[in-house]
């Protein structure tokens, strides 16, 4: 029964990450054919997060993440706000005033990112094809 199961696994990880390659093609694909960019508003606060990593009660490791709530308006003079994680390229240009592009979809504006950022389609289709392959392999020897 668990060689089943991790067999079922691995054939339902690899159609996700399939899927989930499809999508992130197809938003780019959007986002080339009909974004739009708009300037963001200066932002007001950030949210800075530290996330600690332990092992055994000893700490191994830190990251820290940021996010703020973010204002544009469309061109047809919507005001979107949407919340976002801030790179820390895009926050350093926050905090030294330099202007900040959004990208997004006339038809969608909550689904919006940063101007020049893109989706890794290729990266999800390998992880994929990782799975598939190590499923495929393994099939018989489970």
């Amino acid at each position: 029964m668990v060689t089943w199961t991790l067999r079922i696994c691995g054939l339902l990880f690899s159609m996700a990450m399939f899927f989930s390659a499809w999508n992130a093609w197809q938003t780019n694909q959007a986002f080339s054919a009909r974004g739009q960019q708009a300037l963001v508003e200066p932002m007001e606060e950030y949210t800075e997060t530290i996330t600690t990593r332990k092992k055994l009660l000893i700490k191994i490791g830190e990251s820290t993440s940021h996010s703020a709530e973010l204002a544009f308006t469309t061109a047809s003079g919507q005001r979107i706000g949407v919340n976002m994680s801030l790179p820390d390229d895009i926050l350093a240009r926050f905090l030294d005033a330099e202007d900040v592009h959004m990208e997004y979809l006339p038809e969608a504006p909550e689904q919006a990112r940063f101007a020049g950022e893109t989706s890794s389609p290729i990266t999800l289709a390998l992880s994929g094809l990782a799975a598939l392959a190590g499923t495929i392999l393994l099939w018989k020897k489970l």
